[in-house]
């Protein structure tokens, strides 16, 4: 007796089967992107192509199913044949009218990514004004593409209600449905949610999640409009800021963002590209960047003068007197995931929303893990947390940085070690110290902590000398994080590729326990800064700084022959003075020199003047002639900033290198 493939429960049949076709039309015009921009596209493989296309299937299930899941679900209730058939005559040409928009959406963007590239995301909504500037001249030479489009949108009504018929039939001929053919409406509910999602992984499907491979090109290939559009639906409301007109807020910013080593910037279309160049030969140190969660300047014994009994950081003391410690250093935000484009890309997250998560994390950007990993260098990011925590996982690939290592990724106990986060700090480095050690150089690394996070659990590894000292839950896990770097640098120096590297530790943001007392604003912010590299004499350093002026710095380290975008200036700059751009909860505030200045630009706020991280209110900063410098300039440097962002005029093709 021949064997009988198992058949689709009847009520689920024809909503799969619109599905289907839906796949295989967002497909199609997948593969027309391809063909059409494929020679500006860059170097790929074939693999990674092939790879690019599969990727595709997950980011179009979400589009249709955001689209028309609802209609798909109503297809599936096992209701008599007359209420089935007035069902398909409703929903028919709502499916096909929610066909042709998915797939007209994608075949704009076959001609919008020769011009952008990049997909469409909010520009659909917040550039909606200059559509209309498009006339018969500027789409008539896209008409073949027009003649598809049209053409499979109509082939898709037309089969779509052959196959209504059909089923209809079946019902007639069969009868009612069984009383368990309820089931299959429920269980399509639960397929349709995890294809919203994306699967069942830590965070939803976002569009960084498109970019596995080095080619900026292939991720854009494996992206479905019609996903990019709806997820950036809130980001739509960002609009171009204009306090004053651009040219005006360029100048301004131009001169605060200029290093000693800058050529001229070379495009009005992108106000902040210039070159760096340097006498002498680039270096090809290895580059270790060191990301300490929540870790608060005020807590740090070498900052605060305190001895080896108080401190809780004695690991870190020890290193400090090794290297030149910035103590008057401050993060960009007051999250996580507002650090990594500041730290990695030298650009403020001080907007609306945080570029990782938002349509804003698949714009053209060069940073300086692009910059090493184009110079051959071996480029890492490591995070004890689950794969895909705080989205570090496709931002650091997006920054250039071509492999991550995660939880999934450790090689070692986890029972012991694990917590609410992931793998905890202690076993985390020594892992990757040995990792390292494997690597070939120069290479460029970068760790980011977990195990000082609230709920600041005690990790079951802590050391008894930890343990004994009874400390409230945060400070504990700040010694803990210590002594895990302690051990890092003690395995680090037994490496042959220890002193030919530069080492970066600094925090991610400030953490403060409710039962702290109030602080000034900058107090929010206020972080170390520690370097360790030949060359760098050891010492303090009093110099304002933030996170915008790493990646300059380590150019000037590295003597690299780049264009670069920094939003900041080198620590080291003798011409210029390096700044800070922070928000929280609206409040921007612009730090320069002495001066800390904010405002949400409605009033101005609380403003402060200091040294060293001392600050003391400033009230002549609040109005008159003071006020109104200041806050011309933080308007100048917030609408660059933020324009080059929403308009995607960062960097370009031709100047990364």
């Amino acid at each position: 007796m021949p064997m009988r493939l198992p058949t689709l429960p009847a009520p689920a049949r024809y909503p799969l089967q619109v599905f289907g076709l839906m796949l295989i039309l967002n497909q199609l015009f997948r593969f027309i992107f391809f063909t059409y921009n494929r020679a500006g596209g860059g170097d790929f493989v074939f693999w990674d192509t092939l790879w690019a296309f599969v990727i595709g299937f997950r980011f179009d299930t979400a589009a249709i199913l955001l689209c028309a899941g609802i209609p798909l679900f109503f297809l599936s209730l096992p209701t008599g044949m007359l209420r089935r058939w007035a069902t398909y005559r409703v929903l028919n040409p709502i499916l096909g009218c929610i066909n042709l928009l998915l797939i007209l959406v994608n075949a704009i963007d076959v001609i919008y990514y020769s011009f952008a590239a990049k997909r469409t995301t909010h520009e659909l909504f917040t550039t909606k004004e200059d559509l209309g500037n498009f006339g018969f001249v500027e789409i008539a030479p896209y008409w073949w593409l027009l003649l598809i489009w049209l053409a499979t949108s109509y082939l898709f009504y037309r089969l779509i209600n052959k196959l209504a018929r059909r089923e209809v039939e079946r019902v007639r001929l069969l009868g009612l449905f069984p009383k368990r053919a309820w089931l299959v409406p429920f269980f399509l509910a639960i397929l349709i949610f995890v294809g919203i999602r994306g699967g069942l992984q830590l965070r939803p499907l976002r569009p960084a999640n498109a970019f596995t491979s080095s080619s900026f090109f292939l991720g854009n290939v494996s992206l479905n409009t019609g996903y990019t559009v709806i997820s950036s639906i809130d980001i739509g409301k960002e609009r171009l800021v204009d306090f004053m007109p651009q040219d005006e807020a360029v100048a301004i910013a131009q001169a605060d963002f200029k290093n000693d080593f800058d050529g001229p910037y070379v495009s009005k279309d992108y106000p902040l590209v210039r070159r760096a160049t340097f006498d002498g030969p680039e270096s090809h140190l290895n580059v270790v960047m060191l990301i300490i969660e929540s870790f608060n300047a005020s807590k740090v014994g070498t900052i605060l003068g305190q001895g080896p009994a108080e401190t809780l950081t004695p690991n870190f003391d020890t290193l400090a007197r090794h290297g030149l410690l910035f103590t008057n250093f401050y993060s960009n935000g007051s999250r996580s995931v507002e650090s990594l484009p500041a730290l990695l890309n030298s650009m403020p997250d001080i907007f609306k929303r945080p570029v990782i998560g938002s349509s804003f994390e698949t714009n053209a950007q060069w940073g300086i893990g692009k910059m090493l990993d184009a110079r051959g260098y071996h480029t890492s990011f490591f995070c004890g947390g689950e794969n895909g925590t705080m989205g570090f996982d496709s931002y650091s690939r997006m920054a250039g940085i071509q492999n991550y290592y995660g939880k999934d990724e450790f090689q070692g106990e986890l029972d012991a070690n694990h917590s609410k986060w992931g793998v905890h700090d202690i076993p985390f480095l020594n892992w990757i110290a040995e990792m390292q050690g494997s690597f070939k150089e120069p290479f460029f690394s970068t760790w980011f902590s977990i195990t000082n996070h609230f709920p600041f659990d005690q990790p079951t590894d802590c050391p008894a000398h930890i343990r004994d000292r009874k400390l409230k839950p945060n400070d504990m896990t700040i010694m803990y994080t210590d002594h895990a770097l302690g051990q890092y640098f003690q395995k680090a120096r037994t490496m042959p590729w220890f002193k030919n590297t530069v080492f970066i530790l600094t925090g991610d943001h400030c953490f403060y326990g409710g039962d702290e007392p109030s602080r000034a604003m900058m107090s929010n912010f206020r972080i170390p800064l520690l370097l360790i590299a030949p060359g760098i004499a050891p010492g303090r350093e009093q110099r304002l700084g933030s996170h915008l002026n790493v990646q300059p710095t380590l150019i000037e380290l590295l003597k690299l022959d780049t264009y670069h975008t920094s939003a900041g200036v080198s620590l080291f700059s003798k011409q210029n003075t390096p700044i800070g751009l922070n928000n929280l909860m609206g409040v921007v505030t612009l730090s320069r020199d002495t001066i800390s200045y904010s405002t949400n630009f409605e009033r101005t706020q609380p403003c402060f003047s200091g040294q060293g991280g001392d600050w003391k209110r400033a009230e002549y900063l609040e109005s008159g002639a003071a006020d109104a410098e200041w806050l011309h300039r933080l308007q100048a440097l917030y609408q660059v900033c933020n324009n080059v962002r929403v308009d995607n005029r960062l960097v370009a093709k031709e100047w990364m290198k």
